[in-house]
C-alpha cells in the first residue's frame, strides 16, 4: 500500500496511477512532502465516501490561488474555498444556476452564438484547422456572454491577450500541482506569470461588473429579478461582496471557456473518428429536430446524443486526477483506517479505461449508455464522475451540456466530420483539466440539401 514515486518513471500523471493500481491494488497510500495521499481504485469505495463526507465537502485549495489572493488582496471564489466559508460563497450562487430555467433561459442566446459561429469560422471552410482553438472562440463567446453579460466579439476578430489570459490560467495552476511552492515564500517568475494571466480576465470581468452596474444604475424603478441576468442578480445579492462576485465570475468565465472547449474537442475527434456512430447520431437529430428546428426540451429525447458525450468523458476525463476530498474524521476504506486530515484522490481516470468495469475499455462504444443496453447494467454509477458529485458537483454543469449539445446538433444537421486519417490519433495532457497535446484538423463536407 506505501510506495513513492521515484520508483516509477511514468510519462503521465494516469499512467502512474494505473501503474499503482496494477501494482498494489485499489487501496494505495503515497507521501507527497508531509501529506499523505489515498488514491481509490475501487468505485464501490468511492461511493461509500462521497456519502459518508458531503456535509463540508472538503478538497485541497493551490498554493498558487491562495498567494495570489494574499497578495492581492482578494478573496478565493467558491471553487476554492473550504468549510463554512465555501457554503457562503457557494449558496448565493447554486441559487440562481441551478434552478430548472436558469440556464433554459440562454437557449436562443447560445443558438444564435453557435449559428453565428459556423457562419464565420466554418461557412466556406473545408476543415477546421485548429479544432481546439476554434472551439475556444466559440466557449468563450458563450462564457462572456452568460458571466460577462456582454459579446466579446471573438468569433470575427482576435483578443490574444484574453484568449492568452483564459488558457494560461488553468496550464499553470496544473503546472503548480509539480512542483514546490516557494512562489508562496517569494514571488518567482513561474508565480508572476500566473499573476499576469489570471489578472488579465480578472480586469475584463472588472470593467464588464462596472457597465453592468451602471446600466442597472441608469434603469428607473425596482428591478424585476427575472428578468435579470445571472450576474445581475448575483450583483444585487447583499451576502455578495463585489471583490468576490468578482472572483466568483472571473472563475466561471474561465472554466466555461477553457474547460468546455477541450471536452468539445475530443468529443468532435471521436465522433469524426468513428462515421458509424456520426450516422447514427445523424439519424436521431433528423428524427428529433424537424425541420431542423429545436427548442429548450428538445434534448430531454436525444440519449444517443448524450451517450456519445458520456462515452467521450469516459474515454478522457475532463478532471487531471479524479475528484479529491480530505478526511473530516477517522475512517475504514476496504479495511484500511484512514486518519483525519488524509486527502483522498478517486482515480476515475483509471477506473474509466478499467476492462474490470467496461469491456472493451479503449472502444469508443456510446451504445453502452443506452437504456436497456446489457453492458449499461453492469456499469458501476460511480466509475465515471466527470463533474464531481454531490454538493461539490461542477455548479456550470448544466451551462456547459447546453452548449454542447446546441453545437453538435447544429454541426452536423450541416456538415459531416471526418479526420485527415482514420488511423489518426489524438494524445492529451493535463492541466488541472483533459487538453489536446496538439493541434489536429476536423474534415467539414457539407451536407447535401440542407438549407440551414
Amino acid at each position: 500500500m506505501h510506495v513513492f514515486v521515484g520508483d516509477h518513471l511514468s510519462s503521465t500523471l494516469t499512467d502512474l496511477l494505473r501503474s499503482f493500481r496494477r501494482q498494489y491494488g485499489p487501496v494505495v497510500r503515497q507521501r507527497m512532502g508531509a501529506q499523505w495521499l489515498v488514491f481509490l481504485f475501487d468505485p464501490a469505495d468511492i461511493q461509500q465516501l462521497l456519502f459518508q463526507y458531503e456535509k463540508y465537502p472538503l478538497r485541497p485549495t493551490p498554493h498558487l490561488m491562495c498567494a495570489y489572493a494574499r497578495r492581492n488582496n482578494t478573496p478565493l471564489s467558491m471553487a476554492f474555498q473550504n468549510n463554512q466559508e465555501w457554503i457562503e460563497a457557494r449558496r448565493p450562487v447554486q441559487e440562481l444556476i441551478l434552478k430548472p430555467a436558469a440556464v433554459s433561459k440562454y437557449f436562443r442566446e447560445v443558438v444564435d452564438i453557435t449559428e453565428e459561429f459556423l457562419k464565420h469560422r466554418a461557412k466556406g471552410s473545408r476543415h477546421f484547422e485548429d479544432t481546439q482553438m476554434e472551439l475556444t472562440r466559440l466557449t468563450m463567446e458563450n462564457s462572456g456572454m452568460f458571466c460577462l453579460n456582454r459579446r466579446l466579439g471573438i468569433l470575427t476578430k482576435d483578443n490574444p491577450e484574453l484568449l492568452a489570459g483564459v488558457q494560461g490560467v488553468h496550464s499553470l495552476l496544473g503546472q503548480s500541482f509539480d512542483c514546490l511552492p516557494v512562489y508562496s515564500l517569494f514571488p518567482t517568475k513561474f508565480y508572476r506569470d500566473f499573476e499576469k494571466v489570471y489578472t488579465t480576465v480578472r480586469l475584463a470581468t472588472r470593467e464588464s461588473l462596472a457597465q453592468i452596474s451602471e446600466a442597472m444604475t441608469l434603469k428607473p424603478g425596482e428591478p424585476c429579478l427575472k428578468d435579470l441576468t445571472f450576474t445581475q442578480q448575483l450583483m444585487l445579492d447583499s451576502r455578495m461582496s463585489r471583490d468576490l462576485v468578482e472572483s466568483t465570475v472571473t472563475d466561471m468565465f474561465i472554466a466555461g471557456a477553457d474547460v468546455t472547449a477541450n471536452v468539445l474537442s475530443f468529443i468532435l475527434f471521436h465522433l469524426a473518428k468513428n462515421p458509424n456512430v456520426q450516422k447514427t447520431l445523424f439519424e436521431e437529430i433528423n428524427q428529433r429536430c424537424k425541420n431542423n428546428q429545436m427548442n429548450e426540451s428538445t434534448f430531454a429525447n436525444m440519449p444517443y446524443l448524450k451517450a456519445c458525450i458520456k462515452e467521450s468523458l469516459r474515454l478522457v476525463p475532463p478532471l487531471r486526477d479524479g475528484v479529491r476530498r480530505q478526511v473530516e474524521m477517522d475512517t475504514v476504506v476496504a479495511g484500511y483506517h484512514i486518519p483525519k486530515g488524509t486527502t483522498l484522490v478517486f482515480c476515475n481516470s483509471v477506473i474509466s479505461s478499467d476492462e474490470n468495469f467496461f469491456p472493451d475499455p479503449l472502444a469508443y462504444r456510446p451504445e453502452r449508455w443506452m437504456r436497456g443496453s446489457p453492458l449499461r447494467r453492469t456499469i458501476h454509477p460511480f466509475a465515471v464522475l466527470p463533474f464531481g458529485f454531490g454538493r461539490r458537483n461542477c455548479i456550470g454543469q448544466r451551462f456547459a451540456e447546453l452548449q454542447m449539445h446546441i453545437f453538435i446538433v447544429k454541426l452536423l444537421q450541416r456538415y459531416s466530420v471526418s479526420l485527415e486519417s482514420s488511423d489518426e490519433k489524438l494524445p492529451f495532457h493535463y492541466t488541472i483539466f483533459a487538453t489536446p497535446s496538439r493541434k489536429f484538423s476536423v474534415l467539414l463536407q457539407k451536407r447535401k440539401n440542407r438549407n440551414v
